[in-house]
C-alpha cells in the first residue's frame, strides 16, 4: 500500500474503496488466519521461536451498538474466488449514541485519530 490517496469517482476504477456501516447490535468479531508465518517470542525469558501457520493467536474485536466502522477494500487485489482483502479498519466505538452534534464531533474525532495512528495512510 503506498502512503498517499487521492480521491477519485466510483467510475474510475479505484485501487481502493472505503465501506462505513453502523452495526446495529453489539457484535464480536473474530479473525484467525491458518497461513500466516512469523517470530514470535514464547515468554519474555527464552528468545524468539518460531510461529507456524495454524499456531498463531485469534484476534478479537467488539464493537458496540452506535459504532462507527469503516473499512478499506483493495479492489486490485481481487482473488480468484472474487473475495476481496480488506487493508485497513477503523473502529469508532460509540460513535452515534448522543446528540447529533456530540455524534459528528466523537465521529470526526475517531475517525482523525484513526488516521493518526497510521501515518502510512496519508492524503
Amino acid at each position: 500500500m503506498q502512503g498517499a490517496f487521492t480521491q477519485v469517482s466510483q467510475f474510475d476504477n479505484p485501487d481502493y474503496i472505503l465501506l462505513p456501516s453502523v452495526p446495529e447490535s453489539n457484535s464480536l468479531l473474530f479473525n484467525y488466519n491458518w497461513w500466516f508465518w512469523d517470530w514470535w517470542i514464547p515468554n519474555l525469558g527464552s528468545g524468539l521461536g518460531w510461529l507456524y501457520p495454524g499456531y498463531q493467536p485469534l484476534v478479537s474485536s467488539s464493537v458496540s451498538t452506535g459504532s462507527l466502522l469503516i473499512q478499506m477494500v483493495n479492489m486490485k487485489n481481487v482473488s480468484a474466488t472474487n473475495q476481496l482483502e480488506v487493508d485497513w479498519v477503523v473502529i469508532v466505538n460509540g460513535a452515534l449514541t448522543g446528540s447529533q452534534t456530540s455524534n459528528t464531533e466523537r465521529a470526526v474525532a475517531g475517525i482523525n485519530q484513526a488516521f493518526i495512528q497510521s501515518p502510512y495512510i496519508q492524503k
